[in-house]
């Protein structure tokens, strides 16, 4: 991962990066070819990430270093994107009962 607050950090900060090394039947496999990509690269950061999770690129010292503060962000965008899709989703219900009555299909 590369963002504001972790090597390599991008030319444009609003811009983070992500390379994605693998993925792996355990933590301990993980681990250990993290110990390949230091001795090749050791500037660059390392996260390990549950497959099937959400995780934010950290953009703040506090997400970088709390996982707790991670997944406080990561819980806030997704209730915001369900609120989101709620509100399209009555939007296009309302659209479409509207069209229905007049025109009645």
């Amino acid at each position: 991962m590369g963002s504001a607050v972790l090597a390599p950090r991008p030319l444009e900060p609003s811009n983070a990066t992500l390379r994605v090394y693998g993925a792996f039947a355990t933590k301990e496999d993980a681990r250990d070819h993290a110990d390949v990509v230091r001795s090749v690269d050791a500037t660059c950061s390392l996260a390990l990430v549950r497959r099937g999770e959400w995780v934010l690129l950290p953009q703040t010292i506090e997400t970088r270093d709390d996982p707790e503060a991670n997944a406080r962000g990561v819980r806030q965008r997704l209730e915001a994107h369900a609120a989101r899709r709620e509100r399209d989703d009555r939007k296009f219900e309302t659209t479409i009962v509207k069209q229905v009555r007049a025109h009645g299909f």
